[in-house]
């Protein structure tokens, strides 16, 4: 089927106009531009902040001039992941969209659906002259995939709405009405070096589910920095061996998929039965599964007791959830997102998330002891509250209403274990009424992610009809 054919096609259209814009985290000067012409080009106000979000305002129809404002948010970057064997540059290029009629997504790469969608969302109505609508505060923000960084920074005073539909939820029929605060947690352990003439071996693993850090972390997918040091401790068990290099992950947010470790070692027959078991092991679970070995030339290795240090803190860290309600849903979580080695440091990064009250700072503090007894140091950063739930909520009534209207059922009220800007909007704006919404998105922050065009057109639908009942 021919992209230029799917409906809607004004949502659609800004999908791929944003799609040709490379606007990963940490990158989004471009977009930011692109949306600042937009406004421009259909004389509408715009502000772009000291927190680098845009904001852009629209006067409520005929009918709606007196109605209170509504806000519709969502953020402007994306997580880029993609297979091994993708030459884009995604830092430089735009994606290159696929579809088959029923999902669309990106070829070799994440798609950004999330949260691609609700910037197009919020463009195709902005762009529109006959949708009825009260005044809106389109609140596009940066950076929310690394920390929800532009929402941080957003200057709310610009602001006068105090009802806000958040379309960065990832599952149609599904009211988001509150979600976990976390913070990125970021460890730094110094370590030394030494020479070393000896044959070095590359162990990379490849090919694991990996996920989102919250919405998948009760699933029980493997960790490829974790299963490294898995690999590492069990090695040492039996064979003297030096690290010389260890990398994985891409952000604390997202389950490792991909890690390796080169290594000094004489004798690999022990490392070879240490993976052929773990491949037996996650055979069901991770099929896709892959544990290479390469020499490689490097002339330096680590110390003993640096090779230690390592082994002992992947060994004694969790990845995974670590707390569920009576339902079995994740309260609290921890996810080794990162590791590196650079400057004489072994550098580990975390995203702590927890529905919790005081339970970011409880698993913090345990990792702090780690870190401290390896004579390490440690950053804490882009710390944010839980989005805490609602009894009463006008908002959600109106929206509910809205929903079993056109679809004959009721949609499901749920609280998630991951990060919305909707807690950090709430705190900055007093009796905030907020929901979140979206079409189903499938595998995001992978090179697997998927939009449903169907469900798409069918959200499209539902916001215009929302908007028609916020007088």
């Amino acid at each position: 089927m021919d992209y230029n054919e799917l409906e809607p096609k004004i949502v659609f259209q800004y999908f791929k106009e944003i799609s040709n814009i490379p606007h990963g985290s940490g990158n989004t000067e471009e977009i930011s531009k692109y949306l600042m012409n937009f406004a421009k080009e259909h004389n509408l106000k715009a502000i772009y902040d000291s927190g680098r979000n845009i904001i852009i305002f629209k006067d409520g129809t005929k009918g709606f001039e007196n109605s209170g404002p509504i806000i519709l948010q969502g953020h402007m970057d994306m997580v880029c992941d993609k297979v091994p064997d993708c030459t884009i540059d995604m830092s430089k290029e735009g994606l290159t969209l696929c579809t088959d009629g029923e999902y669309l997504w990106a070829d070799g790469t994440t798609l950004g659906g999330d949260d691609g969608i609700a910037v197009a969302y919020i463009l195709a109505i902005l762009a529109s002259d006959d949708i009825p609508h009260p005044p809106i505060e389109a609140v596009i923000t940066r950076d929310e995939e690394i920390g929800l960084l532009g929402a941080a920074e957003l200057e709310t005073s610009y602001l006068k709405g105090k009802r806000l539909i958040n379309i960065d939820s990832e599952d149609e029929g599904i009211f988001t009405a509150g979600c976990a605060g976390a913070m990125i947690y970021t460890a730094n352990i110094p370590i030394e070096f030494e020479n070393s003439d000896n044959n070095t071996l590359r162990i990379e693993i490849s090919g694991l589910n990996g996920g989102h850090s919250g919405i998948d972390i009760g699933k029980q997918r493997e960790n490829a920095i974790k299963l490294l040091g898995k690999i590492l401790y069990e090695l040492s068990q039996d064979c003297k061996f030096s690290v010389c290099d260890i990398n994985g992950g891409v952000r604390e947010n997202v389950i490792p998929k991909q890690a390796y470790a080169v290594i000094c070692i004489e004798d690999t027959s022990k490392l070879k039965d240490i993976v052929k078991n773990i491949k037996s092991e996650l055979i069901n679970t991770e099929k896709d599964l892959k544990i290479t070995f390469s020499e490689t030339e490097i002339s330096k290795k680590l110390s003993k007791q640096s090779t230690e240090k390592i082994i002992t803190f992947l060994t004694n860290t969790k990845s995974t959830a670590l707390k569920f309600n009576n339902k079995n849903e994740v309260l609290t979580s921890l996810n080794l997102g990162v590791v590196s080695l650079a400057d004489n440091t072994f550098r580990a990064s975390f995203m702590i998330r927890s529905n919790l009250k005081n339970e970011k700072e409880q698993q913090s503090d345990i990792l702090d002891e780690l870190v401290l007894s390896l004579g390490g140091s440690f950053e804490h950063s882009a710390s944010y509250p839980a989005w805490e739930y609602a009894e009463n909520s006008k908002l959600r009534e109106t929206m509910t209403a809205v929903f079993e209207r056109l679809y004959d059922r009721t949609p499901k009220i749920e609280t998630i274990h991951a990060g919305l800007e909707c807690g950090i909007i709430a705190d900055k704006i007093n009796n905030l009424d907020a929901v979140s919404i979206g079409p189903n998105i499938l595998e995001i922050h992978t090179p697997n992610e998927k939009l449903d065009i169907a469900s798409t057109k069918r959200t499209w639908k539902f916001l215009i009809e929302i908007l028609k009942e916020l007088k």
